[in-house]
């Protein structure tokens, strides 16, 4: 499609066209709830926000390589992130697609990123360092957090997910939270302290998916909580989960 043509069709202010054809905006765009299932044009830098959401976007081809405000590309169809956009500013809005895994993810997430209600499977491609917070709210099919990041200055909620391991967690979390609720490790764990769960970690409670029974005791003398009732209602929260060894 025309660039120019596109630019006065969907109100795109203050626009150049480039020589490779992309269209370069002072201003912000939004194309949301257009049908798009792909996008007709490409763009190069757009100053403020970028808003495709609510589309049948099933990549992110044709977006701008760099965005000065927020990238909202929630409920798509979203399976790849190909094509997204090299830097963002602020916060970027993935949620309710259908991604599983973060191939093609920005080297560096300078604000917020909302994942929740994907289909993610791995969190490989994703970024180390999140300025803000990471949101993975009802993966269900996340069993680890491998890939992820490893600093967060934020909120890092994996509330409703699969995860059945810790063998992965930052190295660096400002909010010394780690919010598991409604996991299967959660019942064995009980804590969303990060110093707690960094604890958990480093006794190796959890070996090829099997609960190591004198590693569990270590984890729960640690963290003051060994004693028969709570040791037999944590294995008992687990069976059919977890193997115990």
């Amino acid at each position: 499609m025309d660039p120019k043509q596109f630019c006065d069709e969907h109100k795109i202010y203050h626009y150049e066209i480039d020589e490779q054809g992309r269209i370069n905006t002072s201003y912000s765009v939004s194309l949301s709830d257009l049908g798009l299932e792909e996008l007709p044009v490409k763009f190069g830098i757009v100053e403020g926000s970028f808003n495709i959401s609510r589309n049948k976007l099933t990549n992110l081809k044709g977006l701008p390589e760099i965005v000065n405000g927020s990238l909202s590309v929630n409920s798509n169809k979203l399976t790849s992130l190909e094509g997204c956009p090299k830097k963002v500013q602020h916060e970027m809005y993935f949620y309710e697609n259908e991604l599983t895994n973060l191939e093609h993810f920005p080297k560096k997430a300078n604000g917020s990123v909302y994942l929740r209600d994907n289909k993610l499977t791995s969190l490989k491609g994703c970024a180390r360092k999140i300025n803000g917070d990471f949101i993975l709210y009802n993966n269900k099919k996340l069993t680890s957090l491998k890939y992820g990041p490893q600093y967060i200055n934020g909120e890092y909620n994996a509330i409703s997910c699969g995860i059945r391991t810790l063998d992965s967690i930052p190295n660096n979390l400002k909010s010394d939270w780690l919010i598991l609720y409604e996991n299967p490790i959660f019942p064995i764990i009980e804590s969303n302290k990060y110093d707690d769960l960094m604890a958990f970690r480093d006794c190796k409670v959890i070996r090829n998916n099997k609960i190591v029974l004198n590693r569990l005791k270590l984890y729960l003398n640690i963290v003051g909580s060994l004693g028969k009732y709570k040791l037999d209602r944590i294995l008992n929260d687990v069976e059919g989960i977890y193997e115990v060894i």
